[in-house]
């Protein structure tokens, strides 16, 4: 006779007759069914004795007359202990019969249940711990760390590191360690660091001199660029000023630009360089590109220099030797006696960019000659270095000109007379402004050649009479389209200049060196 308890089947099996016992017991085993993987053995399988209703009597602690068996021994094996073995995928039966005395009759009881093997799961490899990655940089917008820069960031794309603030607010910060700064600069000397960021950007050249020097000098150093949207009230109110001298008006806030080489106990200011840094000023409105220019901001002076640039759809790319403030201004200018002249185009865009100047505010004075003084100090805003300080004063120079003409010696754009003097009021003659035109792009890092001279010369009918002093500088500069001759086809090399030819040469140069539109 047989008792159904949960899927297991109890067999309770008779000895010798004897009288009814008031509780009819059952064998059964404790699980349902056993789960087992391919390989593995389990602890030995429990058994209960149940009365007829499914009560536990008593679990069988006592096991040594039990008897286990295995429905399919290929794939379950059962030890005389009852540990079930998995021998193979598949499922079959377990048995289990039990032999025992009851009121002194022998009484054996059967139990059965299923068992299933599975596949053994493959153990999950543990992960290696990925190795501690060590900060070299972060990018920070408005004080707050927006990227964490890593070794394996350092990626150049033609020599360019460049690292972008993708968060808008009022300031961005680029630092990277300098002993990492020292490592980029060896693998890509001509390469540069690069901070984008919505509003501005800047290209930090890695063989800044300047910053290598304080970066070498300084332990535990970091290279900070940053790009701040100016806020000061004063700053803001110096610069209303400036543009207020000039007659113009900003079209773009102010930008402060700057670069620091940091230590624990020191921090070096990058004020200037010997070199053309380009720094960006972005999402820019339609301008009037023709009277429009970048400029810098000299603040204890309340004026605004020119500072070389070129406009790029919505951008403004400045060049220049230096940090700090600059704004996109707009300052159209003209003077009664161009109307019709043909320099008016040349004039015009100098006079808006502060370098030409009238002989007052409505005269210009086209066909007046230009003086040496006057010349030097045309050139020396034109590439956007007023700035810099000169190191000699001639004798004979001094007066609103002479800090300029200082700095031109000092850049190489012009030279004194062997006398020590340099004769500032004197006329410039033609050959000796193609001299200065030519230092000027040497100056601005521009390598370039007259492969054949001569020939290039033969373009002017009076070629002999060019001093052999100023053959090469005229060849470089008409082979550039920078001086095209007067409309005789001769250069007059001993003549003099004048004003308005002087404003087309340095307007031609500036085009020339990309240094305008």
């Amino acid at each position: 006779e047989s008792v159904q308890y949960n899927n297991s089947v109890g067999y309770r099996i008779f000895g010798e007759p004897s009288e009814p016992e008031p509780e009819e017991l059952s064998l059964v085993f404790v699980e349902n069914l056993y789960e087992i993987k391919l390989g593995t053995t389990t602890k030995q399988t429990a058994l209960k004795l149940l009365n007829f209703d499914g009560i536990p009597e008593q679990p069988l602690k006592n096991t040594e007359g039990v008897i286990y068996l295995s429905g399919n021994l290929e794939i379950v094996s059962i030890s005389t202990g009852g540990a079930i073995k998995g021998v193979s995928v598949g499922s079959t039966t377990i048995s289990a019969i039990y032999t025992t005395s009851i009121n002194s009759v022998p009484t054996t009881f059967s139990a059965i249940t299923n068992v299933i093997v599975s596949k053994k799961s493959e153990p999950r490899p543990t992960p290696a711990s990925a190795p501690e990655r060590t900060i070299i940089g972060q990018i920070i917008v408005d004080g707050k760390v927006i990227k964490n820069i890593y070794e394996d960031d350092l990626v150049s794309d033609g020599g360019i590191y460049s690292f972008e603030a993708t968060k808008t607010g009022d300031s961005a910060r680029l630092w990277l360690l300098g002993s990492y700064y020292k490592q980029i600069a060896n693998k890509a000397p001509k390469g540069t660091l690069q901070l984008l960021w919505d509003a501005a950007s800047y290209n930090l050249p890695l063989k800044s001199e300047e910053v290598l020097k304080e970066a070498n000098s300084i332990a535990n150093s970091k290279i900070n660029i940053l790009l701040d949207k100016v806020d000061d009230k004063e700053l803001i109110g110096s610069a209303i000023a400036a543009v207020d001298k000039l007659g113009g008006k900003m079209v773009s806030g102010l930008v402060d630009f700057s670069v620091t080489v940091e230590g624990k106990t020191k921090t070096a200011n990058i004020e200037s360089y010997d070199l053309y840094v380009e720094r960006t000023i972005d999402q820019l409105n339609t301008l009037d590109k023709y009277s429009t220019s970048a400029m810098k901001l000299i603040e204890d002076d309340e004026v605004f220099t020119f500072a070389p640039y070129e406009f790029d759809d919505d951008n403004a790319t400045i060049k220049y030797r230096g940090n700090g403030i600059f704004a996109i201004v707009n300052n159209p200018k003209t003077f009664s006696d161009i109307t019709n002249h043909w320099s008016k185009m040349n004039v015009e865009k100098l006079a808006a960019r502060n370098i030409a100047f009238g002989k007052d505010d409505n005269l210009f004075a086209p066909n007046d000659y230009i003086t040496r003084a006057e010349f030097a100090v045309m050139i020396t805003r034109a590439l956007g270095i007023t700035e810099e300080e000169g190191t000699i004063n001639f004798e004979d120079v001094q007066g609103w000109y002479a800090e300029d003409i200082s700095t031109a010696y000092d850049a190489g754009l012009i030279n004194g007379r062997s006398d020590g003097k340099f004769y500032p009021t004197e006329k410039i003659l033609r050959k000796d402004m193609a001299v200065m035109i030519h230092n000027a792009i040497k100056f601005a890092d521009i390598d370039v050649t007259a492969k054949n001279i001569e020939q290039i010369l033969s373009m002017f009918t009076d070629s002999s009479t060019i001093d052999e002093y100023a053959k090469e500088s005229t060849a470089i500069c008409a082979d550039a389209d920078i001086i095209l001759g007067r409309e005789t086809k001769e250069f007059d090399p001993d003549e003099n200049a004048t004003r308005a030819e002087a404003s087309a040469i340095i307007e031609r140069m500036l085009r020339f060196l990309e240094f305008i539109n």
